[in-house]
């Protein structure tokens, strides 16, 4: 099945269900776990997984998609009947779940190099620093990946993550984000 028609089936069942989005808390879950899992873990590497993830971190891209700031098509019409207590229990929820993700058996070395940019952010590990940034320990590669390139290519802003991605290759990034993904979480 293309992803396009996930995209198209996944949205469908969000903006048509009969549910009201602020007064149905169990619903709002399951709304999101078509895209994210029940748990915070996605099915498809290209949408992230949520879960333990940092709560202000959530909250932020929340608003940021919704304020039209962060463009995702899938996201952005969800989000339109999301209250600002509605995103703090999604945030909550996805924060407080724990989900582990084992280590891979081989790491890749190139991206175990490359993290040395990551640390003073998001530490030895991929746990940020702060709440407001992302953890990305455990993060699908693909997913990781696809960010680091719009932020490069200047379709998602982040005026640290230029800075500190600014001279990586390509190829740096895919090694990067496949190493997050490896070390599990």
């Amino acid at each position: 099945m293309s992803v396009k028609i996930i995209k198209v089936f996944a949205i469908s069942i969000i903006l048509y269900s009969p549910f009201s989005l602020s007064t149905d808390r169990t619903t709002l879950v399951q709304q999101c776990a078509v895209c994210h899992g029940s748990n915070g873990i996605s099915a498809n590497s290209a949408w992230p997984n949520l879960a333990g993830q940092n709560k202000g971190y959530i909250v932020t891209q929340l608003k940021r998609f919704k304020s039209g700031a962060r463009k995702n098509a899938l996201m952005t019409p969800v989000l339109n009947n999301l209250t600002d207590q509605d995103m703090e229990f999604l945030a909550d929820y996805y924060s407080s779940q724990q989900v582990a993700i084992p280590p891979a058996k081989v790491i890749n070395q190139q991206g175990r190099n490359v993290s040395g940019y990551c640390m003073p952010c998001h530490t030895a590990k991929g746990y940020a620093v702060n709440d407001e940034w992302p953890n990305i320990s455990g993060q699908h590669a693909d997913y990781l990946f696809n960010q680091l390139m719009s932020i490069k290519n200047g379709k998602r802003q982040s005026m640290i993550m230029n800075s500190v991605i600014s001279d990586m290759t390509e190829e740096q990034l895919r090694s990067v984000a496949d190493y997050y993904q490896q070390i599990g979480n």
